[in-house]
């Protein structure tokens, strides 16, 4: 099956889309960000620390202001990401973070991609 010109071509392409679905969100990712006192944090780090103190819409803002400064394929990546970090902190705001509001976050984050 390996010296099959066409089978050798298709799994090729399979491994290549399995390195990019395969790709995963990291600080580096995601770059650092400047506090108001100067000292720069971690964009991931603070993202992470605003939902856990359920500040949904403070770490949404901060994930759709990289939109325009990553690559499509980078910034669907993010978003995927911080949709299933929603999703994971949805148990303990049960009734301050529906599905409609992560669907809602979902739709923005898509918007012109």
């Amino acid at each position: 099956m390996e010296n099959d010109y066409i089978m050798r071509q298709i799994k090729l392409a399979g491994e290549g889309i399995g390195m990019v679905l395969k790709k995963k969100v990291s600080s580096e990712t995601l770059g650092e960000i400047q506090k108001e006192n100067g000292e720069f944090v971690s964009r991931m780090d603070l993202i992470l620390e605003y939902l856990a103190k359920g500040k949904f819409d403070e770490s949404f803002v901060l994930v759709n202001s990289l939109k325009y400064k990553m690559s499509v394929l980078d910034f669907q990546n993010v978003s995927c990401w911080f949709i299933k970090q929603l999703k994971h902190v949805q148990d303990h705001y049960s009734e301050k973070l529906t599905n409609e509001i992560i669907d809602h976050y979902q739709i923005l984050l898509n918007d012109l991609l």
